[in-house]
Order: C-alpha cells, then structure tokens, then sequence
C-alpha cells in the first residue's frame, strides 16, 4: 500500500532501495524517445533493461511480497496471444512479444510503486519535468548555433521539417509533442496527489513545463497545456464558493476565448501551427478526402494523426476484414502503407505504424478494443475528464506498443490508487 504520510515535497527523507529503482523506473519510462539498440522496429529502450534487472531481482532475490495481478490486463494480454495463434503466420511476431512485455513490465512496476511512499512518486515527476527542460533548453541552444554532431543528438535530440533552418527540441522523446504530452501527464498527476496544493513547487513546475513547450514549439503541447488549465478551473469549481460556481461558466469560455485569440493572432510558430489546423478542421466548405489534403498541406504533423483513421474506416476494402476480433498484429500498418505511399511514407515501405485508433481496432478486433477499454477503466478508476481528455489526444499517433502510452497509464495508474486510499483513509477518520 502506498505510503500517504507526506505530500510537502519539502521534507528529506531517506529512500529505500526499492523507492530508489521505483524513481529509476519512472524517469527511465518517460525517456521514450531515447534506444540502446533497434530490434527491427522495436526499441530497447533503457526502461527496458532497468524492469529486465528487477524482474531478475524481484523473482530470485526480493519475491515481492502481496504480488498484485491486473486480472484485466491479463484476460487482453490472453486475448492477444490468442487471436495471433489464430492469425500464424500472418502476424508481426516482434509486436506481440513487445505488447507483452509492456504488460508485464507495467505489473511490475505497479507493484514496486505500491510499496513506496508518495514522495518518492513526486520526486520522479519532478524530475522528469527538470530533466526535459533541461534537455529541450540545451537542444534549442545547440540549435541556434547549428551545433550538430550525431553523438550528442541520440540524447539532445531535434525534430527539423524540410526547408526548416532550425528544429525543435524534443526532449528525451521522439517528437515535440510527445514531450509536451509527457509534461503535461506529470503536471496533473502532480496536482492531484498534491490536492493541488498552490505552493513554490508546483509554480515552479508550471513556469518550466510553459518554457519547455515554447523552446519545443508545439502546437499540440498549448492544447495539453490547456487541458490542465482546465483541471485546475475544475478543481476550483468543486471548492468554491457559491458566487465562483455561478461565474464559472462565464470563467470558463473567457479561458477558452482568451486561448483562441491568442493563437489567431499570434506570430508564435506553434501557436500558428495550431490556428491552421484548427482552420483546416472545421472548414465546412470542404470534406472527406479533400479536407485531409489540405490539412496534410497546411499542417502534415496534424494530418499524420487523423488520416489513418479515416482511411481505415473509409476505405471500401476494408470491408473485407474482420472488425470483430481483428486481423493479427501488424494488419494495421500493411493495410494502411496502401493509401499513404507519397503522402506520409515513401515508397517500397509495406508498412506503417500508427496509433492506437485505428491499429488497435484493425489487429484485435472490437473484441480486443472492448478488453484494453476495461483495462483502461479500472486503471484509470476514479480520475475526473481532463486525465481522460488527455489520453485521448495522444491516441491517434502512439499505440500499444508505444512507450509513451504506457508511461500514461501508469502515471494514471499512481493517481488512481493514491486517490482510492486517500478516500478510504477519509472515510475511516469520518466515521470515528
């Protein structure tokens, strides 16, 4: 059971060994975008080898004591092996053992986070926050002075778009927008263990996480940054008085107006990025097909995200498959390299990756979808909208065997039970 004695963030305590490689794990999880060697397309990422060694060490010396088992992560990881038995040889045998290893790996580390105390969750967060913004700042310095050399840029590592003079930093991640995501997880999971507590730490948290996003130039990490906002107006909303709850409303489409000019108007390359995507969105004078043309045009990062999906469930050939218990791992990605060959894949590749919607539904089936779904509910038990919001954005560019999906979860995952405890807990005190 996690440890709620201490929620300053102030005081020093002293870290068990299992708090220490709990911490490891953490950060080593939100490095998403950094690999020690490629295994096809697979990446052994450094959160890999940690959880390789405490399996070893969880199993043959410490044998974790109250072992806890995701019945439902273990009724989809059956579902994905049967289904691919089902589907031999026609199935990506590397993404399979890949989902499974996430699976468990996420167990495990569930398990060490339980017998740690929730300072030393907060400590890994903050961590992450400071490690990515100094990450992204000496990237954005590298830069400016077009300081390249191949070394330095595996761990500071810059996103450039043809024709673009300079990049933008991406952290220890594999795009802008995974980073500000990353941030953005951090920053609401901070705050609700924290009961969003207004203190130093947590402004000081939010000024770095803004800068991190400005030196990334994501237009995707505003809308994160906004999605957060949010949780703060709404945790406002629940504890205020009644004269706040009856402004709120106007509160909040104040917010929401304030944020939409000032991406109309600003001169902000993410922020412009983000005004001609949303322009492109709700363009009624256009549809289907051309819609996406033209968002690929104005914004291919944002058109990456939506055009898969669409294809996928607009395609006449894709009545040919079988939606209700999926086409094995990797269908997605074949089916798809078909439609996108010279618009986001050059030609003689056969496949492509893509996010959870639509490659989750295409290889395991609505069946499958409906079995991660639950995983998803009890995992996430208890969050409130804009955790959920959160996720949902990030779904149509990162899939099951996408670290940063499972960096997610578990951040949700630490939420969720330090949450349900803290209820109990109160609930206890109440009653006596």
């Amino acid at each position: 059971m996690i440890s709620i004695s201490s929620i300053s963030g102030a005081a020093k305590i002293n870290y068990t060994n299992i708090e220490k490689w709990t911490i490891a794990s953490l950060i080593l999880l939100s490095f998403t975008g950094i690999s020690l060697i490629n295994i096809g397309k697979a990446m052994l990422t450094p959160f890999h080898m940690i959880m390789a060694i405490q399996m070893v060490y969880a199993l043959m010396v410490t044998k974790l004591r109250r072992k806890k088992i995701s019945i439902t992560l273990v009724l989809f990881m059956s579902y994905v092996v049967l289904i691919n038995i089902l589907q031999y040889p026609n199935f990506r045998i590397t993404s399979v053992i890949y989902t499974l290893i996430y699976c468990i790996e996420i167990m495990l580390l569930i398990n060490l986070i339980t017998q740690c105390r929730i300072e030393t969750i907060l400590i890994a967060f903050r961590l992450i926050i400071y490690l990515f913004f100094f990450n992204i700042l000496i990237a954005f310095c590298l830069d400016i002075i077009h300081f390249k050399h191949d070394l330095i840029a595996r761990f500071f590592r810059i996103y450039y778009s043809p024709d673009e003079i300079y990049g933008r930093p991406m952290g220890f991640s594999s795009e802008p927008s995974y980073a500000a995501f990353i941030l953005a997880v951090v920053l609401v999971a901070y705050s609700h263990i924290t009961n969003h507590q207004i203190n130093r730490t947590i402004i000081t948290l939010f000024v770095v996480a803004i800068l991190s996003i400005l030196l990334s130039k994501s237009a995707y990490g505003f809308l994160f940054l906004m999605i957060v906002i949010l949780d703060w107006l709404i945790y406002f909303y629940s504890q205020g008085d009644k004269l706040l709850k009856n402004l709120f409303p106007a509160i909040l489409i104040l917010f929401i107006s304030t944020g939409f000019i000032l991406v109309k108007n600003s001169e902000n390359e993410a922020l412009t990025r983000l005004s001609s995507f949303t322009s492109c969105l709700f363009d009624n004078s256009i549809s289907g097909k051309k819609k996406l043309i033209k968002l690929q045009e104005a914004d291919g990062s944002a058109f990456a995200r939506i055009a898969p999906t669409y294809l996928l469930f607009n395609s006449s050939e894709g009545n040919n498959f079988n939606y209700l218990f999926g086409e094995g791992a990797g269908a997605a990605g074949k089916f798809l390299s078909k439609f996108l060959v010279g618009i986001l894949i050059d030609e003689g590749r056969t496949s492509v990756d893509t996010g959870i919607m639509p490659a989750l539904v295409f290889d395991y089936g609505y069946s499958g979808s409906l079995l991660f779904l639950i995983f998803l509910i009890f995992t996430f038990r208890g969050l409130p909208l804009p955790f959920w919001i959160l996720f949902i954005l990030i779904i149509p560019n990162a899939n099951i065997n996408t670290q940063l999906i499972w960096f997610a979860i578990a951040c949700y995952s630490i939420v969720s039970k330090i949450k349900t405890q803290q209820k109990i807990q109160l609930s206890i005190i109440n009653q006596l």
